[in-house]
């Protein structure tokens, strides 16, 4: 039988696989399509809130998978929290992102995957972030 910390463990790491899943399922797109805001700019009506945002736990788990060095971890994690911030707002959510990025740049992950050009040209004219080496433009 299972000890409930072990119970707890294994709910956790189920739901940051499934998050990680359904992160890495809604990232994929045909790249000959403009992203999903480009195509209903003409739309006024402010989409509503995801009905599940990602899980807190889930959350946790990447963070700590993230703080042990594992790349594909960071990666989710970082498009976890701009998925977020993209979704609700909260200010709170890209700094985290860009703070992680920071503290994983040498590695190069985030250039290679594309997170650091979303972050650079969606979100770096916002002044949570507008100061940031990360939004340098070079001027």
């Amino acid at each position: 039988m299972w000890t409930p910390s072990e119970r707890r463990w294994l709910a956790s790491a189920i739901a940051g696989i499934a998050f990680a899943l359904v992160a890495a399922l809604a990232s994929l797109r045909d790249p000959r399509q403009p992203p999903a805001a480009a195509r209903v700019e003409s739309v006024s009506v402010a989409a509503p809130a995801p009905e599940c945002p990602p899980d807190a736990v889930a959350l946790d788990v990447l963070r700590e998978d993230t703080s042990m060095g594992e790349p594909q971890a960071a990666l989710t994690l970082v498009g976890a929290l701009l998925d977020r911030y993209e979704g609700a707002g909260n200010d709170n959510d890209l700094s985290e992102a860009v703070q992680w990025m920071e503290r994983g740049w040498a590695e190069g992950h985030y250039q290679q995957s594309g997170l650091a050009s979303r972050v650079f040209e969606r979100h770096c004219e916002i002044g949570a972030i507008r100061g940031h080496w990360l939004c340098d433009r070079g001027e």
